[in-house]
């Protein structure tokens, strides 16, 4: 028989491949379909494992990818969102300080109005005056003593002292004294004197110093009646 019939009844019959597993299939399984169809000796080659790259894990793997710059956008968008909120919330806290410290001032400062309200005024200055040039008092008066009305009373001194008084007194120059008894008892040498009377009675006194050593020189008393019978009254006591 002819070489090429005997190899046509020898030729098994090859079953179509599944053309969605023909495209899975490597290229070296096409490469043995091939050499089976022909009926040559197919020598098949060892077949390299499996990529472990499936379309699966293709299709997953930039999903992976895409997660992973998801979660880092994530966290950079949280990160900035805290930052924002701590910012805001040192500038809401700087502004708090900020009036805090105006309403301390205005404090201080109506504080400070208040006590200058209450002190004193301080006193106007008050215009220099000139001193009043010192005027010299005028010389006193020369005494009339002759014009002098004096009473000499013996108000419990030996009998006989009023009259001895008054010619002391006239022999001075007072020429109108005279003698009576007081009604009372006294003790030493005083002068009484009248309103106005004040140079007469220490010029009396001037006049007797020579005879009593201590005379007391005083005015008129309205309770004692004999202290008023004259401008000057002297009462001896001993």
């Amino acid at each position: 028989m002819p070489r090429g019939s005997k190899k046509k009844e020898e030729e098994p019959t090859v079953e179509q491949p599944d053309l969605e597993a023909a495209v899975e299939t490597s290229d070296e399984e096409r490469f043995a379909v091939s050499l089976s169809e022909t009926g040559e000796t197919s020598v098949e080659m060892p077949a390299d494992e499996p990529e472990t790259d499936s379309a699966e894990t293709k299709e997953t793997k930039p999903k992976k990818r895409q997660k992973t710059k998801g979660s880092k956008d994530t966290f950079l968008g949280q990160s900035v969102v805290a930052f924002v909120t701590v910012l805001l919330l040192a500038g809401a806290g700087f502004f708090v300080y900020l009036g805090y410290r105006v309403v301390e001032e205005q404090k201080d400062e109506r504080e400070s109005i208040e006590v200058l309200s209450t002190r004193d005024p301080e006193p106007a200055p008050t215009a220099a005056t000139e001193p009043e040039p010192e005027t010299e008092p005028e010389p006193p008066t020369e005494l009339d003593k002759s014009s002098v009305e004096i009473v000499v009373l013996n108000g419990g001194a030996p009998g006989g002292t009023a009259g001895k008084v008054t010619k002391v007194l006239s022999d001075a120059g007072f020429t109108k004294a005279k003698a009576d008894n007081a009604t009372g008892n006294y003790t030493g040498v005083s002068i009484h004197f009248g309103e106005g009377a004040r140079q007469a009675a220490d010029a009396v006194k001037e006049a007797l110093s020579e005879t009593y050593d201590e005379i007391s020189v005083e005015p008129s008393d309205a309770n004692k009646k004999d202290t008023t019978l004259a401008s000057i009254v002297v009462i001896v006591a001993r």
